[in-house]
This record gives C-alpha cells, structure tokens and sequence, in this order.
C-alpha cells in the first residue's frame, strides 16, 4: 500500500501545529547536526594536509575539494562582513 505524499499546505499546518519549544528543538537539532558534520568535512583533509608538509608534495590534494573549500569559506565571511555592516547600519 502506498503512501500518499502530503501536500505542502499540510506539511505547513503541521509546522505550524508544533509549540515552539517543539519547533525551536527541532530546528536547534537541525543546527547542530549540522555543525558537526562540517566539523568532520573540515577535519577529513586533515590527515592529507600532514602528508603535504611531510613529503612537501601537494600532488595528493583535490583540487576540486579546496577550490569548494576556500568558496564556502569566502561566502561564510562575506555573509557575515555584509549582515554585520547591516546591523551597524540600522542601530
């Protein structure tokens, strides 16, 4: 039996069915998952990183890996340089 798929004005009476100490665990659950999982992405090269300066060869690095790297790390800081001047702006 198959089934059905909820629609998206159920899904959102659902959400907003949920307490808000349901709804504030859920999402802060969410955050923190997600926390530690990119603390494991930014720890796994880690171990290649050490054979980089060992054999001072960056032959084993991925490319494609680092150029996403150092692209999260410019739109993070970005995010943060443009919602901080934001907030400067309207206090």
């Amino acid at each position: 039996m198959a089934m059905p798929f909820l629609s998206a004005s159920t899904s959102q009476a659902i959400m907003l069915r949920l307490s808000p100490i349901t709804s504030c665990c859920f999402y802060g659950c969410r955050g923190f998952a997600a926390a530690v999982s990119l603390v494991f992405f930014y720890i796994g090269p880690l171990s290649t990183l050490v054979k980089v300066v060992k054999h001072k060869d960056s032959s084993s690095l991925n490319p494609p890996f680092s150029i996403m790297v150092f692209l999260n790390v410019v739109m993070w800081l970005s995010y943060g340089l443009v919602r901080s001047l934001l907030n400067s702006l309207m206090h």
